[in-house]
């Protein structure tokens, strides 16, 4: 990894999607950075630094043990940096046990939280017929573009089996509306044989506040520290 990178990873902020798992679907949580790339560094690109997953009960403690593996894994990427609390964006949807996660990190963390409903209407309802197709759309605009990467540290395993994934993954145009819209989790995880939790906690990356975030705020922050992380190293040889 470049050192201009890694001064990046230290100062950015972090991105966390938690697609919540129930009875013996896992919990799984992805975490990413945003950073700016490229030889001339002026591309934008969101970078998967890693895929974890918890494998669920389904019992009583379960809402707990969700709580604390995200929270585990937050600490992880937050050691060693100077990145506070404050700048980790935490997006996770808001049924079932989500809505005891959402409750729990905002109870006890700085964190800012947005919870999704993926039924909800699409920020473009012209085009999409709720916002898990809007932004299912947006990821695979990523793919293709290149904005979304993989850091090394990402295991092959789980690269792999996002790609199986996606595979399952398909749009329609509904006949009335003609509005994009996403085949349901059920028909995705009939067609794959096991549920799409990889790609739903990487989806969450597509949310409104995360690109917000990215087009207004983060891209500034971050070539105003590299330019000073640059002039320090170059001045300490």
């Amino acid at each position: 990894i470049s050192t201009e990178i890694a001064t990046q990873l230290a100062y950015a902020p972090i991105y966390v999607g938690v697609d919540v798992g129930e009875s013996n679907d896992p919990t799984v949580v992805s975490i990413s950075q945003p950073i700016l790339y490229g030889e001339q560094l002026d591309k934008k690109i969101n970078l998967v630094r890693g895929i974890f997953e918890l494998q669920t009960i389904g019992d009583g403690l379960q809402a707990e043990r969700n709580y604390e593996f995200v929270r585990d894994i937050i600490n992880q990427f937050l050691a060693g940096t100077v990145i506070a609390e404050s700048s980790v964006f935490v997006s996770t949807d808001n049924t079932g046990l989500g809505v005891s996660l959402t409750r729990d990190l905002l109870k006890n963390h700085r964190y800012k939280l947005n919870a999704v409903h993926f039924a909800s209407s699409a920020e473009n309802p012209k085009t999409f017929s709720n916002i898990r197709a809007e932004m299912a759309w947006r990821l695979r605009e990523s793919f293709l573009n290149g904005s979304l990467r993989f850091h090394s540290s990402c295991i092959d395993t789980h690269i792999n089996r996002l790609k199986y994934e996606i595979s399952g993954v398909s749009y329609q145009q509904d006949a009335k509306t003609e509005k994009i819209k996403l085949l349901s989790k059920q028909e995705i995880t009939q067609r794959l044989g096991c549920s799409p939790n990889i790609f739903d906690s990487i989806v969450y990356y597509s949310n409104r506040i995360v690109l917000q975030i990215i087009v207004k705020t983060t891209i500034n922050v971050l070539k105003d520290v590299l330019k000073y992380a640059l002039t320090v190293l170059y001045t300490s040889r």
